[in-house]
């Protein structure tokens, strides 16, 4: 089981059709050592992804269908979480998690009717409120999980059942008469949620070239995605941002536009490519706060670049949307080789994912009753029982405390309970592992640094070797050991320079070439320059030193501390959240901390303010504490 180079990605017709498209190809991950990533992954796994009895829960919602009494989304539990279940696998290649997962894949196909149908919702109550967009994650969960299955009567038991489970669908959505439009499948947000089933229609599409999916999918995309208004030509005109289309809801959205591009890589019409680099561009400029999240108006687009300096609820900035931001970044990556995508995943990754995670073991249910407006003290023991919440919902910036409530929380079984961004928080945290190491036209693709040694199967044969001694980004130095096979001689290895500062790159060790590298590329070395190896390998020694200073970001009236990609933050434990500070930096120094962080500082300010700041992702971490609040936004005044 923990071979996972039985079934390559690139073997896969989802994912080997993208070399027609995509710039960087994803490498199927071989062996790995510890690192930050690893470990995230690992406790991820052990704390969630391995606990059978939340798999059964989510597999029963389909046979007592409690969710057509309230119009509920209890059906999107499964696929989330195997989705970031399957992710997490490809990271770790721990055999346990992928014997958990299997056991999962039989609960839930043990579920289908005799006509294909899996469904949360009773017949008579079908096809409306959550419904599609729970299908859709059972597309997508056993999608994923096919992925990384090496058993073939197993992979062709779910490809059957997908195909019924769609074909169900698609004899009653569409535009033919006596079927109901999907635009009238969901009461809610246009429907735009019901239109998101548009990336596991491609993508089943791919695994089995049945042109009726292909034709379910151009319906999907001709009807505009929204009764409320057609999104993709929004997108394409690019006139208004997000904030301003008639649909809002940021999560939907944009897992809708991950259809459309599933849909491009399929069709190669340069419009709807257009249309996505549109909208994830706009939602960058006009909706990506501090910490690499959207919306600060509960989990809506709103301008939250402009408005993130607000004094506003808890309620912000959603763990699901910051997982879909990451998904469509990653993709956009792939399809482009911007290193900008990357610069984003990496900030979302170390300040939103990072701080979503329940590191500390809080085993409560904090619903604010001021927030939440009902009393869910019958379900404290199920939490409590099941080590707690893995993923909290929301991020603050000014002056809040973590985990007041529970996005997207839905009761089950009576006394048993669970949220949206519980189960999808696992699948962000593998996306920064997954834009580690690609592969492009020219060659091997560094995009992420990470401590340990990473081992990546090529298309062509052969392996990459990727060993890497640094704490960055809470250090500025990387050192890494590229070993690659020697038909890559003609070729380069690129090396991604964040934005936050330019570099040095020295080859050959501590007496080597040095040279200088601009922010915000790539930095590309000759395999030519390489040692020759035994056994046909060429290997370097390459070490980076980042100038990440640093920075003082100004914004209404308010000010935020940036060193690299890593927000500075204040922890009410041990500093003055109310402190007012200036626009100008006089020292930043190493600092100690009597909370657990990543990275402390003690920075002194022009106006003579001196505060201990820690990174974000461990500032107000004690989640069971709602007087510990956290603050990455200050107050200003200049000196």
């Amino acid at each position: 089981m923990e071979n996972r180079l039985e079934r390559p990605i690139y073997e896969n017709p989802v994912y080997s059709r993208r070399k027609d498209t995509d710039r960087l190809l994803e490498l199927p991950v071989a062996a790995v050592s510890d690192s930050v990533a690893y470990r995230t992954c690992r406790f991820v796994s052990d704390g969630q992804l391995r606990i059978d009895r939340l798999w059964k829960l989510f597999a029963e919602q389909f046979t007592v269908q409690d969710d057509s009494e309230n119009y509920g989304w209890r059906g999107e539990y499964w696929g989330k979480m195997m989705r970031g279940g399957c992710f997490v696998y490809r990271v770790t290649g721990d055999s346990g998690l992928y014997l958990a997962l299997r056991k999962a894949v039989l609960y839930i196909l043990n579920t289908a009717d005799s006509d294909g149908r899996i469904s949360s919702y009773k017949r008579e109550k079908e096809l409306c409120g959550w419904d599609m967009w729970s299908r859709k994650y059972i597309l997508l969960g056993l999608q994923y999980f096919y992925d990384i299955c090496p058993e073939e009567a197993l992979r062709n038991r779910i490809i059957a059942a997908m195909c019924a489970h769609l074909n169900y669908i698609t004899e009653r959505i569409g535009p033919d008469e006596g079927k109901k439009s999907i635009l009238d499948s969901s009461h809610i947000w246009g429907s735009v949620n019901s239109c998101s089933i548009l990336e596991p229609v491609v993508r089943l599409y791919n695994l089995t070239d049945d042109k009726k999916y292909l034709d379910f999918a151009e319906y999907i995309i001709s009807t505009g995605g929204s009764n409320l208004g057609n999104l993709p030509e929004l997108a394409l005109k690019n006139e208004i941002p997000p904030y301003k289309y008639p649909v809002v809801k940021a999560y939907e959205t944009m897992s809708f536009f991950e259809g459309i591009l599933e849909y491009y890589r399929i069709t190669g019409e340069e419009k709807y490519l257009t249309a996505v680099l549109n909208f994830t561009d706009a939602v960058l400029a006009t909706d990506y706060t501090l910490i690499g999240n959207c919306g600060c108006t509960h989990e809506l687009f709103d301008n939250s670049s402009e408005c993130q300096t607000e004094d506003r609820t808890d309620i912000m900035q959603e763990t699901c949307v910051a997982v879909t931001l990451s998904k469509l970044l990653f993709q956009c990556y792939l399809i482009t080789g911007n290193p900008r995508y990357a610069d984003a995943i990496e900030t979302t990754y170390y300040n939103t994912i990072l701080g979503s995670i329940n590191f500390e073991g809080n085993k409560k249910l904090n619903m604010d009753p001021a927030l939440s407006k009902r009393d869910y003290s019958h379900v404290a023991d199920f939490v409590n029982e099941i080590g707690g919440f893995m993923f909290d919902s929301y991020s603050p910036l000014y002056k809040k405390s973590r985990n007041r409530k529970t996005g997207g929380f839905q009761t089950m079984d009576g006394n048993k309970a669970y949220g949206c961004c519980a189960c999808i928080g696992a699948a962000g945290t593998a996306i920064l592992p997954f834009s580690a190491v690609t592969m492009s036209a020219a060659g091997p693709v560094i995009g992420q640094y990470i401590e340990g040694k990473f081992d990546y199967s090529l298309p062509e044969g052969g392996l990459l070797t990727v060993e890497t001694e640094t704490g960055y980004p809470f250090t500025n130095t990387v050192k890494m050991t590229v070993t690659v096979p020697e038909y890559l001689i003609g070729g380069c290895v690129s090396l991604r320079i964040p934005s936050y500062g330019n570099a040095v790159i020295t080859l050959g060790g501590k007496h080597g070439k040095t040279f200088d590298a601009k922010a915000g590329t790539f930095f590309e070395l000759p395999v030519k320059s390489f040692a020759q190896k035994a056994e046909g390998l060429c290997s370097a020694v390459i070490a980076i030193e980042f100038d990440e200073q640093a920075v003082i970001i100004s914004k209404n009236d308010k000010i935020a501390v940036k060193k690299g990609c890593i927000v500075m933050a204040a922890d009410s434990r041990i500093a003055d959240i109310d402190a007012v500070l200036d626009d100008t930096l006089l020292f930043d120094l190493p600092g100690e901390s009597s909370v657990q962080s990543r990275l402390c500082r003690e920075m002194v300010f022009g106006n003579g303010t001196k505060i201990t700041l820690i990174d974000y992702a461990s500032a107000g971490a004690c989640w069971d504490d709602p007087a510990d609040k956290v603050t990455a936004w200050f107050d200003s005044k200049k000196a």
